[in-house]
């Protein structure tokens, strides 16, 4: 590490209060850091900025970094202050999103200090930071992937006995029976131990002595952060460079790096995947990836248009169910019941026209998304058209790619679980442990069967009346949900029955809530005046006369009698 004699005032803003304390304490003791002001909030970073010089700016989040990004623009071109991002590992996406947003560089977290602190050192020469996300290795074995990070740190000492305490904390926190009390406290333990389980991976990580070489097979950046880290001059890293690549496999490794287990489902919406084991899970999701990817290709040397995509889209959905299911459970994949010999995919595949309705019609913008990989046709993202290339449209694709596959993965399950029940084979294969028993299975069912009904009859109407769609998507942590804006005006007009009726209520409601609640606001503040104001000091006057007469009687008791007979005298 190369030290500075410049004195250093960095401004680091990360929400961990634990990882926010560690990481200024360790770069206030290092050579020329002179002050480290830290934040939990850009906000706060902004006065921090008007009474305080900074040499460069620590972010600790995606989302706040580029929100700083914007708000520090009008800052002359000259002397801007730089910032380095320091979150998450991105997504090819969102550090292309990064990159065009003025950003000066991206360390991912879980890369040592010392290599952070180097970033900070060439922001301040002018040069630009980054590290690669990983990508795919077409020649590695999908089923056996490498060690991932996680495994990696689970080898250093006290890792695995943080593991275990954190799994035992997690099942602690799925009994309902726990107290308000108790959660707090469980909660509590639980960020201390994910504190701890970073600190102790940074210190006493096992570092390579030099960096491993790279083989024929390997693609343009590796998978390691620490040895990704690459140093490029102002300039060097632009958003042509980044827009001439292949959006297709970027998009496709970026979505293949998210893939890992357990791949939890973190909404409150069932899922037919949830059944599955989360490495069944994981290879069904990468069996719906390369059915796409190979749908991409015959498309491409096909002498299809934009406007047959969009005829078709019925067909390419099915096409990619059917692919998606021969994929993962086999061609020939057979079973034995009641002495009867079925073959799995032919006995799924039946029941495509139910899947279809219950599923794959309702995948939002699946020629949209094609016809933007294939023709680099502008795609829209909140009512506005962005070329091919731009982050903004990448991330759409991406999110949009997201959902396609786990509604794909949905249609294969939804057939076995209906059709496919009571037979040990499957559910000792295929289910998670926690669906082996006959009312567990039977309670998920129950579950899908009435999360299709809500939202046939009230989630989508709304949806559609609010001009948005509904995606699950990738995160780190698990499956989440989220909403887009999209134009649904036609879907609206063709809307009748019930699912007219409910966007009649909803607009009816607009129209009558906000009356309602200003009549009952009128008449509550009435009544408050007439019990206070009227009744109140009424029986106020009331009760102080009360207690005056008791106390007026209590006087009159407490004289001595007098006799009012004559005294004899003597």
């Amino acid at each position: 590490m190369s030290d500075t004699d410049v004195p250093l005032t960095l401004l680091l803003i990360e929400a961990d209060e634990v990882v926010r304390l560690g990481l200024r304490t360790w770069l206030s003791q290092q050579s020329g850091v002179v002050s480290v002001f830290d934040t939990n909030t850009p906000a706060q970073a902004q006065s921090t900025l008007e009474d305080h010089r900074v040499d460069v700016i620590i972010v600790g989040d995606f989302t706040a970094g580029l929100r700083l990004a914007k708000d520090l623009q009008p800052t002359p071109p000259e002397s801007p202050t730089p910032i380095l991002l320091w979150c998450s590992p991105l997504t090819v996406a969102q550090l292309s999103l990064a990159r065009r947003s003025g950003l000066g560089g991206y360390c991912a977290k879980g890369t040592p200090p010392r290599e952070l602190f180097e970033a900070v050192l060439c922001l301040l020469k002018g040069e630009s930071t980054w590290q690669a996300p990983a990508r795919i290795d077409p020649h590695s074995d999908i089923t056996n992937p490498p060690p991932t990070e996680a495994e990696e740190q689970s080898r250093v000492p006290g890792v695995e006995y943080i593991n275990r305490e954190q799994e035992q904390i997690e099942r602690w926190l799925q009994d309902p029976n726990l107290t308000l009390l108790q959660r707090i406290v469980l909660k509590g333990r639980q960020r201390e131990l994910s504190a701890a389980r970073w600190l102790v991976c940074q210190l006493r990580s096992p570092r390579p002595a030099s960096p491993p070489r790279s083989t024929p097979a390997s693609r343009e950046f590796s998978t390691s952060p620490a040895s990704a880290l690459t140093v490029a001059k102002p300039g060097s890293l632009t958003s042509a460079n980044l827009a001439s690549e292949d959006i297709e496999s970027l998009l496709l490794d970026a979505i293949f790096s998210k893939l890992q287990p357990p791949l939890r489902n973190l909404s409150e919406i069932p899922l037919e995947i949830d059944i599955l084991r989360p490495e069944k899970r994981r290879q069904l999701l990468l069996a719906a990836l390369r059915v796409f990817q190979n749908l991409l290709s015959e498309l491409r040397h096909s002498d299809i248009t934009p406007e047959r995509l969009l005829e078709r889209r019925d067909r390419l959905a099915i096409d990619l169910w059917r692919g998606t299911s021969q994929e993962f459970f086999g061609r020939y994949y057979t079973l034995n019941f009641n002495g009867e010999s079925l073959e799995l995919v032919d006995l799924l595949l039946q029941q495509a026209d139910v899947v279809q309705a219950a599923i794959l019609d309702k995948i939002p913008l699946l020629p949209e998304l094609l016809s933007h990989l294939l023709f680099q046709t502008p795609l829209a993202v909140d009512d506005l058209s962005y070329e091919f290339g731009s982050p903004e449209a990448t991330l759409r694709a991406e999110y949009l790619l997201h959902n396609l596959l786990i509604a794909v993965a949905n249609g294969v399950i939804q057939p076995l679980l209906d059709q496919v029940t009571g037979i040990e084979t499957i559910e000792r294969q295929f289910y998670d442990r926690q669906y082996l028993s006959t009312r567990d299975i039977e309670r998920l069912r129950n579950d899908l069967s009435w999360k299709y009904r809500w939202e046939t009859y009230l989630e989508e109407p709304r949806a559609i009346y609010e001009s948005r769609f509904w995606l699950f998507v990738f995160t780190e942590r698990g499956i989440k949900r989220m909403a887009i804006y999209a134009h649904r005006r036609e879907e609206f007009l063709a809307l009748s029955g019930v699912r007219q009726a409910v966007t009649l209520v909803l607009e009816g409601r607009d129209a009558l809530a906000p009356r309602l609640r200003s009549v009952v606001s009128w008449v509550g503040n009435g009544f408050v005046y007439v019990l206070t104001q009227v009744l109140g000091r009424g029986l106020g006057l009331v009760g102080r006369g009360i207690l005056e007469n008791l106390g007026n009687s209590k006087t009159r008791t407490s004289r001595p009698r007098t006799s009012s007979k004559p005294h004899n005298s003597d």
